[in-house]
């Protein structure tokens, strides 16, 4: 889990240093392409609330579903220790009834 988390943060950080490196790029070669000042801030508004929303909800969605897999494994163990129980409780009791069926024939 640990070194799942790593990677995803690292991910995360890769991801991020590339759109800070886009978003530099941008905003010197966007005024050169004809783009005034007030487009340029529309972009830079609108990507930067994107990017954030990603670079934010992306690892909270991760996290949520590795709970979420985790509580879904352990209902699961649960079920199945549950099962093991009620066919040993049938096979004892079928083992504890079987000399009273052999000596009624």
């Amino acid at each position: 889990m640990i070194q799942k988390n790593n990677l995803y943060l690292q991910a995360i950080i890769a991801f991020f240093l590339w759109i800070i490196f886009a978003v530099c790029v941008a905003t010197i070669l966007l005024p050169f392409l004809g783009i005034d000042q007030s487009q340029l801030n529309n972009f830079l508004s609108s990507f930067t609330a994107t990017t954030l929303g990603i670079v934010i909800g992306i690892p909270i969605a991760l996290l949520l579903n590795d709970h979420e897999n985790k509580i879904l494994e352990q209902r699961e163990s649960d079920q199945q220790k549950k099962r093991t129980e009620e066919k040993s409780k049938k096979t004892l009791e079928l083992i504890k009834n079987e000399p009273r069926r052999t000596h009624d024939f």
